[in-house]
Order: C-alpha cells, then structure tokens, then sequence
C-alpha cells in the first residue's frame, strides 16, 4: 500500500522590506528575512545540509530566510532543480552520519582508564556516550535514507501484518494437447 499524503502550500515570494530611517540621510535600512530566492543560496543551504548543519541552525544565521520560505520553495514548481539538490544533500548528511558511526564505534581511546591504584577500570560514562551517538546517527539515517539505512525487514504504516506479505497465488494445471508424430494437435 502507498499512502501518500499531498500537501497544498500556497506559493509567493514576498520581497524584503525597506524603511527609509532618516529624511536627512537617504541610506535604507532592510527588515525582515531574506526571502528571494537565488540559485547560490540554494546551493549554500545545500551544501551546509550535506556539511552536517541542520536546518534550524542554519536559518538562523543573519541573511538567511525562514524556515517557511524554504519549505515553499521546495513545494514550488518552480525550483526543482532546488529541491533536487536538497533531496541529494539529505542523502550526502545520511552518509555523513554512517561514516561518523564507524569512526565513534572504532573509537576506544577514553573507554578504560587507570585508577588511583594503577587498575584498569572501564569507563562506563564513554561507552554510554557513544552508544547513544550511535543509535541518533542510526536512527537519524535511516530517517533520511530509508532505503539505503532503514530497517528492511520493517515497515511503517503497514497493516496488521506489521511488515510482512501475503502472496495468494492461483495454480491451474491444464492437460496439453495430444500432438501426432507430424506435430498437429488433434
């Protein structure tokens, strides 16, 4: 079954406005967030996505748009290539987070110290840690990635099979026709 929910997001591009501060001094002051879209700032979210930044922190910074205006611009026609490259850095950050899960995993540098006495003693605070770095990028992955880090023996939203298939198949044996020695059917 495909459930497939469809979103309408109304579509416009409202400009960034300006304020004249002074009637002396001519200079304009910009208020609001950024809010046109340009293909290298497209290409600068991106690439910060694939970097790891997420997309709060990001919009945060100054010169950025909204969180809304960037949802619009991927809803809209018009920047697929947009939503083409966003759909792409998701994927590069899913990387991202299983290459940081093999370089945490290998890591045991601070899983065992020595105590006052010269003891090794584990550090269970560390592993802890780790383990729970871990099972955030595995369980982030496979949000961002399904296909490739998801669990594939589960699926969501399935009915009460919880994941597994029912194949009904039909067999029907029929006779084959008699064929004489010079191949007709008789």
């Amino acid at each position: 079954m495909d459930f497939t929910t469809q979103v309408m997001i109304p579509v416009f591009t409202p400009q960034v406005s300006t304020v004249e501060t002074n009637t002396s001094n001519p200079k304009t002051v910009t208020r609001g967030r950024r809010s046109a879209f340009t293909n290298e700032l497209g290409e600068a979210i991106c690439s910060a996505i694939a970097d790891g930044v997420s997309l709060r922190a990001l919009l945060a910074r100054p010169g950025m748009p909204s969180k809304s205006m960037v949802m619009r611009w991927l809803a809209d026609e018009r920047y697929i290539e947009f939503r083409d490259q966003y759909a792409c850095a998701r994927e590069d950050l899913a990387d991202k987070l299983a290459d940081e899960i093999l370089q945490i995993a290998d890591d045991s540098s601070n899983d065992t110290f020595l105590d006052a006495n010269g003891n090794v003693k584990v550090n269970h605070d560390v592993i802890a840690r780790a383990r729970l770095q871990i099972d955030v990028r595995k369980w982030l992955a496979s949000k961002l990635a399904p296909k490739k880090y998801g669990d594939g023996g589960r699926r969501e939203n399935s009915d009460l099979s919880h994941g597994s298939m029912q194949v009904k198949s039909t067999v029907t044996f029929v006779h084959p026709p008699n064929w004489d020695e010079d191949s007709e059917v008789d």
